[in-house]
């Protein structure tokens, strides 16, 4: 399936990864300091985190979508559980007091480049359109917006009120992808052609698995952040 695909795709591809990457190890850096274990743990996490999907996808274990679940609904929504738990924890609330709103808001603008290469990937017929900006998908609005106000921020510009709206659009849009996502599947539901299944090889596979938990514990610590007292 993907012997069509050119490079320069998935070359685009890894530098999303890379951009969630750096956010990541700039925000262990500010969570772990000069605790050096911590610092090690993360990163070892971090790594587990990224080769266990990986090395399913490795071993064709996506590919059957007519289990019950999914396979790859049995790796991603365990996934985004401990994302949920981990948010709504005190160590969650620990993690928000401590990453300043550039960081949490900034990350998100991935999704503006995002949806370009969803939106190439789709022109290949190697995803529906309709989980492009062509079809139901307006992610590429959240990634837009997070570069705005990263800028505004930096200005310390950037209005509460417009935070908030920020976040519950982007949480909204989100989901909605993410149930484009799961409707193109080709089984059970099989909805969309032709169907999504781009996520099922590496690395690939990273878009469920990293970058949309990503932006979702982006959104949650984001969530706790503007529900803390003022400094």
């Amino acid at each position: 399936m993907t012997e069509t695909l050119p490079l320069s795709l998935t070359y685009s591809f890894y530098a999303l990864i890379a951009w969630g990457l750096t956010s990541l190890f700039v925000a262990f850096r500010l969570l772990a300091g000069e605790r050096v274990k911590m610092g090690i743990a993360l990163r070892i996490g971090l790594l587990l985190w990224l080769a266990v999907p990986a090395v399913f996808a490795f071993q064709g274990l996506f590919f059957q979508m007519g289990a019950t679940p999914p396979y790859l609904m049995r790796v991603v929504v365990p996934m985004a559980l401990v994302i949920v738990v981990f948010s709504f924890s005190s160590f969650g609330k620990w993690t928000a007091e401590r990453l300043p709103l550039t960081l949490l808001v900034g990350l998100q603008g991935f999704r503006l480049p995002l949806e370009i290469l969803l939106f190439a990937l789709a022109g290949h017929g190697l995803l529906p359109k309709e989980m492009t900006l062509s079809g139901y998908n307006f992610d590429i609005v959240t990634g837009i917006l997070a570069l705005v106000l990263w800028v505004l921020l930096h200005m310390k510009l950037a209005p509460n009120w417009a935070l908030w709206a920020f976040n519950v659009l982007g949480t909204t849009l989100l989901v909605t992808v993410v149930t484009i996502a799961v409707l193109g599947f080709p089984e059970p539901f099989g909805i969309f052609q032709p169907p999504n299944l781009l996520v099922a090889f590496y690395p690939w596979i990273w878009l469920p698995t990293f970058l949309v938990q990503l932006a979702l514990l982006a959104h949650l610590l984001l969530f706790r952040k503007l529900r803390l007292p003022p400094p």
